[in-house]
């Protein structure tokens, strides 16, 4: 059964028409629209029937120049939804028309201290639009996010089970880090047989690692589990002084290539030589921060597999 995405477009009467071309582009989008005038709940009390907006899946607030019309409560219409929305988490975008600084004094005080004390003072992020054409190109624009946003707090609504977002997060890090398992495990194979690529004296290591380097700032997290990005990342910190001391002793001599299997392609490789013949080249410690970093890449490894052996026993209880 497909999902229908209920948006609730809410603006200060006067810009009907507006609300109008809204309505007709979500519709267009396989969207549900949703304007008071025309789906929400009949009723005498306007707080009331504003509260059908509870049904909606996204709000969008359009303001121009009016803070519109006050209701018994002494807050306008507009005011109120967004109270309503804010107070029940319903996903929003606010979008505000621009004016030059000459036309300022067009906004009414009470729609510009609306603006200060709910959207400015909350820190909330809004677009100004020129016109409705400006507008309507801006929706198309941010129509995935929108998207995006209403999928996101469905799922946080759901409330799902803690067991079934453990599944969900562990195998999304085992489908990151399998690719990286893959790599390593074939160039050790390789390293390990006869004629095989030395990771001491070749630069496989650094055709494999390199494309991963990126993500060895601690700053960058490509796991959800905060173990697992800190035991990845400590993985390239013995791997950088491999790279530091070769730089400073080493050059790339002949080249050869070789297959590997995990990607599915031929790559090139460069025996590494002495820079010159006065440079001694301790290659003990190369090998040493090479066995570091084989260390430290089982232990991420065993780490990986334990919580994934783990939760596929526990999950398909």
């Amino acid at each position: 059964m497909s999902f229908k995405p209920r948006i609730f477009i809410s603006s200060t009467f006067d810009l009907i028409k507006l609300r109008k071309k809204l309505s007709t582009f979500f519709k267009s989008i396989g969207a549900e629209p949703l304007l008071y005038e025309e789906n929400l709940t009949p009723s005498i009390n306007r707080s009331s029937y504003r509260k059908d907006l509870l049904n909606a899946d996204f709000a969008i607030f359009i303001f121009d120049k009016m803070y519109g019309s006050e209701t018994e409560t002494g807050l306008s219409g507009t005011h109120e939804e967004w109270l309503i929305s804010n107070q029940n988490n319903i996903p929003s975008h606010v979008y505000i028309k621009f004016e030059n600084e000459e036309d300022d004094s067009s906004k009414e005080k009470k729609l510009k201290k609306f603006i200060s004390e709910e959207i400015d003072s909350n820190f909330v992020s809004y677009y100004f639009f020129k016109d409705e054409k400006d507008l309507l190109k801006r929706l198309k624009e941010t129509s995935l996010t929108i998207a995006h946003d209403i999928v996101v707090t469905n799922i946080e609504k759901s409330k799902l089970e803690k067991r079934i977002i453990r599944n969900l997060s562990i195998n999304q890090d085992y489908k990151e880090a399998i690719s990286f398992i893959r790599h390593m495990e074939e160039i050790i194979h390789l390293h390990q047989i006869e004629n095989g690529p030395d990771l001491t004296r070749t630069s496989v290591l650094n055709f494999i690692l390199g494309s991963w380097a990126s993500y060895s700032d601690s700053q960058r997290k490509l796991f959800i589990d905060e173990k697992l990005n800190d035991l990845f990342h400590k993985i390239f910190i013995p791997y950088q002084e491999f790279i530091n001391y070769r730089l400073k002793t080493l050059h790339p001599g002949r080249t050869k290539t070789i297959y590997l299997k995990s990607m599915g392609m031929e790559i090139s490789y460069e025996y590494l030589n002495p820079l010159n013949s006065s440079v001694v080249v301790d290659w003990d410690l190369l090998r040493s921060h090479i066995q570091l970093l084989m260390d430290e890449y089982q232990k991420f490894k065993k780490e990986i597999m334990k919580q994934k052996n783990q939760n596929d026993i526990h999950f398909n209880y």
